[in-house]
């Protein structure tokens, strides 16, 4: 009898009996204690992010980034109890949950996560309780652009403001680049840092297209069960250079509500620009009918109903310029189209057209010197379409008024 020892998704020992005539093969447990292979971290990132991307749209999002050993599975569980399975790599693990609005992201609150690592049997085995606290970082970080940088010379120094707010007390860089086999990523924490640096230079070259992501966090460092953790708040920017084109220009424009009726106040403008090349900026904000502003934000009327492109034009003291763009549509006010009496005449059709998405309320009163309005019907979804609804007054009614009320933007709506 001899044993050979391999290699297999399972630890396993191969036990090959050979006797005259007759070969036995079974298959059984390594002989290796199970706490040998326990997984385990040596460092863990968990934080909620207010997030800026390369063309200056901000979105929420949670992410938790994890570096150990003998990691096969991993859970993560928020405050509130709710389990989530989280992204394995052989030495890393990984959750990002991004979303363009805080609703979807209200669970991932300041209290206790707990991270679970599995063995390959499926068996919980480590345990790591994490506390996230402090407050929202809500100074979005800038980088000036890389200065003296061409294709003679590609190592870029980069630099960007310090951050006003207190309690910042920790400035992370991370540069992605196909020149590079690694990320260049960099910590730098008060205490260690103080004041927080405000610039980096490139430890190698980055020829081409590089990617950069610039953050601000209120973060707590501790040690759990072994592990080095950060975790907390942070604001991040990214942001993307080329050394070919120098510089990439953005602009990006925003409104108060995505529709409105005519008549009705609209505040529009500026959001965030970003890679113009000179100081002294000038703003313009075309609203599309005609009328300009030289004020980042304006509050306008549109006058007539209509799709209107709302620009932004940024211009630099060199007199390089970006553009952002956003498309606003004045609708008509909501209006009764018609009025008959229905089939079975004791009652009232009312008609009206609708707006894709609106929402609307039928309400009647049966008299005007102290109206007392109520809702016939109940609330309906527009499609764009003529709809009508039926109104039945009980017992002996003279006269009728019909009002028609429409909310165009029922998700903004204030409840």
């Amino acid at each position: 009898m001899f044993l050979d020892g391999v290699s297999s998704p399972l630890a396993a020992l191969w036990d090959n009996q050979q006797i005259q005539d007759e070969t036995y093969l079974n298959i059984g447990s390594k002989y290796v204690p199970v706490e040998a292979n326990l997984p385990g971290l040596a460092q863990c990132f968990l934080f909620r992010s207010q997030y800026t991307g390369c063309d200056g749209r901000c979105s929420p999002q949670f992410f938790s980034y994890m570096e150990g050993t003998n990691l096969v599975g991993a859970t993560l569980t928020t405050p509130d109890g709710m389990t989530y399975t989280m992204e394995v790599e052989p030495d890393e693990v990984n959750f990002n949950l991004a979303s363009l609005t805080e609703d979807a992201l209200s669970r991932f609150t300041n209290g206790i996560y707990t991270i679970r690592l599995y063995d390959i049997d499926n068996v919980s085995r480590q345990t790591y309780e994490i506390p996230v606290s402090g407050t929202p970082v809500t100074e979005t970080p800038q980088l000036v652009t890389p200065d003296a940088i061409c294709s003679s010379n590609l190592r870029p120094y980069l630099s960007w403001n310090a951050a006003a707010d207190p309690d910042v007390n920790a400035t992370m860089l991370q540069i992605e680049s196909p020149s590079v086999e690694d990320d260049l990523f960099n910590i730098w924490t008060r205490g260690e840092y103080d004041p927080l640096p405000t610039s980096y230079e490139s430890e190698c070259d980055l020829f081409g297209g590089w990617t950069y992501d610039l953050m601000f966090a209120n973060a707590s460092l501790m040690i759990v069960n072994g592990a080095t953790v950060m975790a907390g708040h942070l604001s991040e920017r990214y942001g993307f250079f080329n050394v070919a084109t120098q510089k990439v220009a953005f602009v990006h424009v925003d409104a108060d509500a995505p529709r409105v009726f005519a008549g009705d106040d609209l505040d529009v403008g500026l959001t965030s620009f970003g890679f113009l090349q000179g100081p002294n900026y000038t703003v313009v904000v075309d609203f599309g009918d005609g009328t300009t502003t030289n004020a980042e934000w304006g509050i306008h009327q549109y006058t007539q109903p209509g799709t209107y492109p709302v620009r932004v034009i940024v211009t630099d003291g060199t007199g390089a310029s970006a553009t952002g763009t956003v498309y606003m549509t004045a609708y008509a006010l909501p209006a009764i189209s018609g009025l008959h009496r229905t089939d079975s005449g004791n009652g009232a059709t009312v008609v009206f057209p609708t707006i894709d998405g609106a929402s609307y309320r039928l309400l009647y009163a049966d008299g005007l010197n102290t109206p007392d309005w109520r809702e016939s019907g109940g609330a309906l979804t527009g499609d764009g379409s003529i709809r009508s609804v039926d109104d039945y007054p009980s017992g002996s009614v003279s006269q009728r008024f019909y009002r028609l009320e429409c909310t165009l933007n029922p998700a903004d709506a204030v409840p």
